[in-house]
C-alpha cells in the first residue's frame, strides 16, 4: 500500500473519458434530464435519460492497481466508490481495440502527452479536460508523486447496408406522457428482408422486444453490434444488460410458431418482406462530474497523518446513432452504400415470397417509447456503451 507525503490533501486526478462522436469545441452544457452515470445499476427515473460506459470502471480499476489494493473505502463514505469497487469485468474483452489508456506519474510532460493523444483520437473537447499541471507539496523524506489516469474510447462501427431515413417524423412518448415529434430511420415493406444483419433475440408479442443489429465486420477485430431493447420489467440498464448477455449466449430459434387471435403464424428471427423497423436518431454530448468521489480521504496511514484524495473525476460522452451506424471516431468515415426509400419498391421490383406452410407473422419493431441501446463486442460480458432513452435530449426533434 502506498501513502502520499505529509499534507492535508493530495493532487490526484482520476479522469475517465469516452467519446462516441466528433466532439465540437466549447463548453458542454448538460441538459437537466440527461445524465452520465458511473453506476450501470442506477434505477430508471421517469423522464430522465442515462448514459453509461465501463470506461469509468476501467479507470477505477487502474487506480486500484496503482495502489495495489482490491477496494477503496472513502471517508466520508462514498456510495459511488462502493459501486465501482464491486464492478467486475474483463477489460480485454469489453474495451474495443484502439482504447487509449494512460496510468503513470502526473507531470507537465505526461499531461502534454495525454492531451496530444486525446486530441488525435477524440478531439479538442476531450483533450481540454486535461488541465494544467499543479505540483503538490512534496517533502524530501517522502517523495511520493501524484498519478494521472485516463481511459478513452473512440469507435466508428457502421452498418453493412445503410438503413433508410424516414422523412416523416413520428411521436416518441416518454414516461411522463410527453410526446416528441422525432425523426428516425429503418426499413419497411419489401426492402426489410434485405437487412440480414438484424436478428430478433426476444419478442413476447406483448411489447418486450430485444433486437440485435450487427455492424460491418472489420477483419481481424471482434464483431461489434448494437442491441435495442424495450425495458419490459427491467428497472435499470444492468437488469436489461444481463438479460441481453444471456440471450447472446444462446443459440436462437430461426423460426417458431406463434398463435395470435386464434391464428397460427410462422415467426422468424430475421426481418422478412413486410416487416417494419423504426429507430429514432440518437445523439448526445454530456460531461459527467462526480462530487461524491472528490475531496474525500482514503487509504489513510495508521497515524492518520497521510492519505490519498481525488481532486477530479470526470467523464465525457459524445455519441450518435443514425442510419449509417454509430459514429464513434473523430476522423473515420463510413463507406457509402446505396440508399433505399422507406417503404415498398415499385411493383416491378417486388420479389415473390416463397410459399410457407403457415402465414408469416408481420413483425413491427417501432422504438417510439423508452428503450435501451447498447453497443457490444462479441464475447463480452458488458457493452462498451449503454443508454436509457426517456426524453427529448437524445432525439432529433422536428418542430
Amino acid at each position: 500500500m502506498r501513502f502520499p507525503p505529509l499534507q492535508p490533501s493530495l493532487y490526484r486526478a482520476l479522469q475517465a473519458l469516452l467519446c462516441l462522436s466528433v466532439p465540437a469545441l466549447g463548453q458542454v452544457a448538460n441538459p437537466p434530464s440527461l445524465e452520465a452515470t458511473l453506476d450501470v445499476g442506477e434505477q430508471f427515473r421517469n423522464g430522465v435519460s442515462l448514459i453509461w460506459s465501463p470506461v469509468g470502471n476501467a479507470t477505477w480499476s487502474d487506480l486500484l492497481d496503482f495502489h495495489q489494493v482490491d477496494k477503496i473505502h472513502m471517508d466520508p463514505r462514498s456510495p459511488t466508490a462502493e459501486v465501482l469497487n464491486a464492478f467486475q469485468m474483463d477489460k480485454s474483452k469489453v474495451l474495443p481495440p484502439g482504447t487509449f489508456t494512460f496510468a503513470g506519474e502526473d507531470s507537465p510532460e505526461s499531461r502534454d502527452k495525454v492531451r496530444e493523444a486525446l486530441k488525435k483520437q477524440v478531439g479538442a473537447s476531450a483533450a481540454s479536460m486535461i488541465g494544467p499541471y499543479v505540483p503538490p507539496d512534496i517533502s524530501a523524506s517522502n517523495p511520493a508523486r501524484p498519478v494521472l489516469m485516463v481511459c478513452s474510447i473512440a469507435r466508428q462501427p457502421f452498418f453493412p447496408s445503410h438503413f433508410a431515413p424516414d422523412p416523416n417524423p413520428r411521436l416518441f412518448t416518454d414516461r411522463l406522457g410527453v410526446h416528441h415529434r422525432t425523426l428516425g430511420f429503418g426499413t419497411a415493406g419489401k426492402f426489410a428482408s434485405q437487412y440480414t444483419n438484424v436478428e430478433v433475440l426476444a419478442d413476447d408479442l406483448a411489447g418486450h422486444q430485444v433486437l440485435r443489429l450487427d455492424f460491418a465486420s472489420t477483419g481481424l477485430e471482434s464483431q461489434e453490434f448494437v442491441v435495442l431493447s424495450t425495458p419490459g420489467q427491467h428497472r435499470s440498464m444492468e437488469e436489461a444488460v444481463k438479460e441481453i448477455h444471456g440471450l447472446l449466449g444462446k443459440v436462437g430459434e430461426v423460426s417458431r410458431v406463434v398463435e395470435v387471435g386464434g391464428v397460427k403464424y410462422q415467426y422468424t428471427s430475421t426481418l422478412e418482406a413486410g416487416d417494419e423497423l423504426w429507430i429514432p436518431y440518437l445523439q448526445a454530448r454530456v460531461l459527467g462530474e462526480y462530487p461524491d468521489l472528490v475531496g474525500k480521504s482514503y487509504l489513510k496511514s495508521p497515524d492518520g497523518r497521510r492519505w490519498w484524495e481525488l481532486r477530479q473525476v470526470s467523464q465525457f460522452l459524445n455519441w450518435k446513432l443514425d442510419h449509417t451506424g454509430a459514429v464513434v471516431e473523430a476522423t473515420a468515415a463510413a463507406a457509402a452504400a446505396p440508399q433505399e426509400p422507406f417503404g415498398d419498391p415499385p411493383a416491378s421490383q417486388q420479389a415473390q415470397a416463397q410459399p410457407k406452410k403457415l402465414p408469416l407473422y408481420r413483425k413491427q419493431f417501432i422504438f417510439n417509447k423508452p428503450f435501451i441501446a447498447s453497443l457490444w463486442r462479441k464475447g463480452s460480458d458488458w457493452p462498451y456503451l449503454a443508454c436509457w432513452m426517456d426524453g427529448p435530449e437524445m432525439l432529433m426533434e422536428k418542430k
